[in-house]
């Protein structure tokens, strides 16, 4: 069956707007995050904590502002870096899924089976909320992706 006659459940289009919010998202905090270059960190943490009314003197607080001044410029441009790849790569991911792209459909197959070791870890290390959340929601979309590319 051509790919234009192939027959497609509303998922994929779904799939396709949350990864594109996803992507662009990505993508703006990647460029914004490089407003961070050559600033004091530590220093603007603090001015947000004490603007925002929290308790400087708190032992965590004292930690945090504390690992905030150890963050080096290319530290940031790394991140920063693989935030908009990161984010690139859900947008055409996300505009493949819309196009109705077939690769796009593997693609999604790809990058939701990535995300499973470090869900599973975290969720057995961490013990994060998000993760009991994620980690079903990303099944469930691996399921559903195995399932239509067999059809």
């Amino acid at each position: 069956m051509t790919q234009s006659k192939r027959k497609r459940g509303k998922g994929f289009f779904w799939i396709g707007i949350y990864v594109l919010v996803k992507g662009a998202l990505l993508l703006v905090l990647g460029v914004g995050v490089l407003r961070l270059v050559g600033e004091n960190i530590a220093k603007l943490g603090h001015d947000w904590l004490r603007i925002a009314g929290i308790d400087l003197e708190n032992r965590i607080v004292g930690s945090v502002l504390t690992k905030l001044s150890l963050i080096r410029d290319d530290q940031i441009l790394l991140t920063s870096a693989i935030t908009v790849a990161c984010g690139v790569v859900f947008l055409v991911q996300g505009i493949g899924l819309l196009c109705k792209k077939r690769w796009a459909e593997y693609l999604t197959l790809v990058i939701t089976l990535g995300f499973f070791p470090p869900e599973v870890w975290n969720l057995f290390h961490n013990h994060s909320a998000a993760e009991w959340v994620l980690l079903p929601l990303n099944i469930a979309i691996t399921i559903y992706v195995i399932v239509s590319l067999r059809r």
